[in-house]
Formats: C-alpha cells, sequence, structure tokens
C-alpha cells in the first residue's frame, strides 16, 4: 500500500484536526476524490444509530457527513474503539452506495464493508486482527 503521512494506526482521533488528516489520507486511497465529506466526532445523541460510527451520504451529489463517536461515550465493549478503522469503514459505505441501496445495507454488506475497513488497516501498517479485541482475562482469574 502506498505510504502515507501516517505511519501508526490512530486509536482514538485527539481533535477534529488530526481526524481531518487521517480523512485525507483515506480519500485518496479510496479514491474518493470527487466526493465532499464533512468529518465529526460527536457525542452519542448526535448520531441516528448506535454504534461507534455512522455515514449519511448522497450518491447522486456525491456528498457525506460521517460520525465519530466520542471516545469517552464508547464504553467497555469486547472491540476496542478504533477511530481509524471506523472512519475507513465509514467512507467505504459512500464507496459501495453505488450498489442497491437496500444491499448496501444489508447486513451481509456491512459485514464484508468491516472486514475490508481492517483488511486495509491490516494492509497499511500490519496490524494483526487481535490488537482489536478489548478482552483481557485478568479478571477471569479468581486464583
Amino acid at each position: 500500500m502506498k505510504e502515507g503521512t501516517m505511519d501508526k494506526l490512530i486509536w482514538e482521533f485527539k481533535d477534529i484536526n488530526e481526524a481531518k488528516e487521517c480523512f485525507k489520507e483515506w480519500k485518496e486511497i479510496l479514491e474518493l476524490g470527487y466526493w465532499i465529506i464533512k468529518i465529526q466526532i460527536v457525542p452519542p445523541e448526535d448520531m441516528q444509530l448506535e454504534g461507534s460510527g455512522e455515514s449519511e451520504y448522497q450518491i447522486t451529489n456525491k456528498c457525506a457527513i460521517i460520525r465519530l463517536l466520542e471516545p469517552h461515550h464508547y464504553g467497555d465493549r469486547i472491540v476496542k474503539q478504533c477511530h481509524e478503522e471506523t472512519l475507513v469503514h465509514e467512507l467505504l459505505h459512500c464507496k459501495f452506495g453505488i450498489v442497491d441501496m437496500e444491499t448496501e445495507k444489508s447486513i451481509s454488506c456491512h459485514l464484508l464493508i468491516e472486514e475490508m475497513a481492517r483488511a486495509l488497516i491490516k494492509a497499511k501498517y500490519g496490524t494483526p486482527l487481535e490488537e482489536f479485541d478489548n478482552i483481557t482475562y485478568e479478571e477471569d482469574n479468581h486464583e
């Protein structure tokens, strides 16, 4: 994969400027150059869906809003929050939006998008999938 400005996976964007820099790189990698996309880091009440990110897009106008959940609202989940991977996932929705809308919103298509986002992150950084799990067994050890 082409060398970019980012050389280390970003788990949490420190601010919107870091998110925008990362977005610019992935927008180029995914060839979304003609798209107008706004990135936001928001609390859960500003999101329409539950999750770590969401995108609203219009294929015909090639525009979108991508919302990423503020890190302190993520909570203790089995999968770690990774802002960069979530950003790539949401950008892939824009890419896949040319597919029939009902198909693109199906569970199988959504799972494929998630797998592709992780694969792209892995290809860029060499990050093993185990890095994404948030499982520790210390609390299970009752000795």
